[in-house]
């Protein structure tokens, strides 16, 4: 099952691969797989690709393509200001240079979130009660309103 990742202002920006087993027990576990950093960094690619193609040339773009860039456009940028809160302060920095020094840039924050806030690979979480459960799941999959230094689930390839 994919669930949808929400931003804080409830705008959709990405789908977490989450499989769920039923049992009939009062105890649950979670297996998290976050992406490594090969992967973060193929997306991030794409992602900045998407963004700046749009904000770039938006103004020389058809019609008919509009809508589609615009929403992968905002989809990066979502993403974004969830992955780097704190590094990315205004959407200029991803602008403003050459597509080489933007992705060396990223991948300097990259590298931050990664030595200071996210762990990489398979992590289980195991007896928790349906609250911790509940818990850890809307931590995994959403976007806390205060929350400091990155969110979760931009890194989150899978729960099960």
């Amino acid at each position: 099952m994919l669930t949808q990742s929400q931003g804080s202002n409830g705008t959709a920006c990405t789908f977490v691969a989450t499989e769920y087993h039923y049992h009939e027990y009062e105890h649950f576990d979670i297996e998290v797989e976050r992406f490594l950093e090969n992967e973060m960094k193929d997306q991030v690619k794409d992602l900045l690709q998407d963004f700046r193609h749009f904000r770039l040339n938006r103004n020389s773009l058809e019609s008919h393509e509009i809508q589609d860039l615009e929403s992968r456009a905002k989809l990066a940028n979502d993403t974004f200001q969830a992955m780097f809160r704190g590094l990315l302060r205004e959407e200029a920095e991803l602008l403003g240079d050459s597509i080489s020094a933007t992705l060396r840039k990223v991948d300097e924050w990259m590298q931050q979130c990664l030595e200071v806030h996210v762990d990489q690979g398979r992590h289980r979480h195991s007896n928790l009660s349906i609250r911790d459960c509940s818990n850890l799941l809307m931590q995994l999959t959403s976007e806390a309103v205060s929350a400091e230094g990155p969110a979760t689930w931009p890194w989150v390839k899978k729960v099960k």
